[in-house]
């Protein structure tokens, strides 16, 4: 039996008996003695979302079916705790007992994305923003590119409204969008706005193709900074559809590539 690598680490567990079974997940030494304390803590407390999440399977054909009805019975639950009011709602990131359920959503979100059923994965996504405005872990950028890839113009704009963030991970999206509903008007509009707000576009889009090898560099370090060249290569990972599986001579680049905005000229001193 596999364990299910994916699933949220144990990063809350319960201040009572089961907190020390969770202590010792990360140092067991074999796969039964991982499953027997996952048992222990189902034993003591059956509804422990991470331990239920951490049991499931990955590769059992049922592991969607499975992860989903995990997902369920943890919102009847936060319902009959009193969490699923307008006093909760909206800020799930911030208290202690509903965060793990935004854990768990993003690995059903990871789960539909693997297979691609993308239009699942939004709905999801939707639902994490609504239960989570302030977006603490990021989901807006993944559910731009999910809007980009399914050419949801209207819901995109939304978004990007909602959130006023002049990055790559939100302007990219649109860009291609724009591109893919034949406006170039606001696909250069986009552009322009993200050639100003990430003085590095050239060094990605100025070369003859994408480079590759610095994309795979970056998506492995997983680690960027605001206008930097990895928050465009992040981005440019969300759309891999767009610019890493397409095969029409890279068009979406190409164009990236056309229609940078030339270097100002600096004036030399006399």
């Amino acid at each position: 039996m596999e364990k299910n690598k994916n699933v949220i680490p144990a990063r809350f567990p319960s201040e009572n008996k089961t907190a020390h079974l969770f202590e010792k997940l990360p140092f067991a030494e074999s796969e039964n003695e991982y499953q027997s304390l996952i048992k222990a803590i189902l034993k003591e407390e059956p509804d422990n979302l991470q331990a239920r999440l951490m049991a499931l399977e990955e590769n059992s054909p049922l592991f969607l079916k499975n992860l989903e009805k995990v997902l369920q019975d943890a919102e009847e639950s936060l319902k009959k705790q009193g969490l699923m009011g307008k006093d909760s709602i909206g800020s799930y990131w911030l208290i202690l007992e509903t965060r793990p359920f935004i854990l768990a959503k993003y690995e059903l979100v990871h789960a539909y994305e693997e297979r691609r059923m993308k239009r699942k994965a939004v709905e999801q996504l939707e639902e994490i923003l609504y239960l989570n405005e302030m977006d603490n872990l990021g989901g807006r950028y993944d559910l731009m590119a999910l809007y980009c890839e399914l050419e949801e113009k209207e819901k995109a704009l939304s978004l990007y409204n909602r959130y006023e963030e002049s990055n790559a991970l939100m302007l990219l999206p649109l860009i291609v969008l724009s591109i893919k509903l034949d406006d170039e008007l606001s696909a250069k509009r986009y552009y322009k706005i993200l050639q100003e707000s990430n003085k590095n576009c050239r060094k990605v889009f100025g070369k003859k193709e994408l480079d590759i090898q610095k994309w795979e560099e970056t998506v492995d370090d997983e680690q960027y900074s605001p206008g930097s060249v990895e928050e465009i290569y992040m981005a440019i990972d969300k759309l891999e559809d767009d610019f890493l599986l397409l095969t029409a001579e890279d068009y979406y680049y190409n164009w990236l590539n056309q229609h940078l905005q030339k270097p100002k000229k600096t004036s030399k001193k006399k």
